[in-house]
């Protein structure tokens, strides 16, 4: 994925510095995804969704380490909220669509 992000990328410099944060804080970016989130392959698009708005806001690549760290938790928990919310609305629709099934009292042929 990493090579995915370096591609939006215009610079070598930015490059350079986008493959050293991800390689510093991937590892802590999932965590902090997982802590949120009970499903690892939403985590994953949390994690992915973070590093995407990363490369969107080239800017934030060169903020220092200790500023940059806590933003790219902060950043990759709201992805992970808000992916979560998405999931549960998904899942309460489905639920919703439960009304559509016939009785299960009337005879089979009736309910054809």
């Amino acid at each position: 994925m990493l090579g995915f992000y370096l591609s939006m990328l215009e610079t070598e410099q930015e490059r350079k510095r986008m493959s050293e944060v991800y390689e510093a804080y991937q590892t802590t970016c999932l965590f902090a995804a997982k802590s949120v989130l009970d499903d690892d392959w939403l985590a994953e698009d949390a994690v992915h969704n973070a590093w995407l708005n990363v490369a969107k806001k080239k800017e934030l690549l060169f903020l220092p380490d200790d500023e940059l760290r806590p933003l790219l938790i902060t950043i990759v928990k709201r992805r992970a909220i808000d992916l979560g919310r998405r999931q549960a609305r998904s899942i309460a629709e489905s639920l919703d669509d439960t009304d559509r099934i016939p009785s299960s009292d009337e005879p089979l042929e009736v309910q054809i």
